[in-house]
């Protein structure tokens, strides 16, 4: 019989080893498992799957889109905050533009789908505020900074 008590000691009643020996812990590697995240892959792609059965999004889902792209938006950083609510409304536009794209039969990570789907609408907002400028050209404003 084997028992273990606070600094994992076994008693190994059957064997001649010497009991109250004491054993090394293993060392977990990685970061630490925990289920508090915002949104769970199960919930979203069962969410989601009633939605393609109706073929329209429910309160749920949407609310369930707003948690992810405000939740992607948080990795990035924007000097100004209305740049970031259109950010966020334009990957919030790329959601529901988008989310009968999604195949339930090809793939069964929507989390991740629709998250990818956010980051690409978040980048068209920003590309659409912050145009780049062309090729081998360069804006007067970037070399003469405020002065111009």
């Amino acid at each position: 019989m084997v028992t273990t008590t606070g600094l994992n000691r076994v008693n190994l009643e059957s064997s001649g080893a010497p009991q109250n020996e004491v054993q090394p812990e293993k060392k977990k590697i990685g970061r630490p498992r925990s289920a508090n995240f915002y949104l769970s892959n199960g919930d979203l792609l069962a969410e989601i799957k009633i939605c393609l059965e109706k073929d329209e999004l429910t309160p749920n889902a949407v609310k369930m889109f707003q948690l992810i792209a405000n939740n992607v938006v948080k990795k990035m950083h924007y000097s100004d905050p209305m740049d970031r609510e259109d950010c966020v409304s334009s990957a919030l536009h790329d959601l529901v533009k988008y989310w009968r794209n999604f195949n339930p039969d090809k793939g069964s990570n929507a989390f991740a789908y629709f998250t990818q789907v956010a980051k690409a609408g978040l980048a068209k907002g920003w590309n659409h505020i912050h145009p780049a400028s062309k090729k081998g050209t360069i804006r007067l404003t970037d070399m003469m900074g405020e002065y111009f």
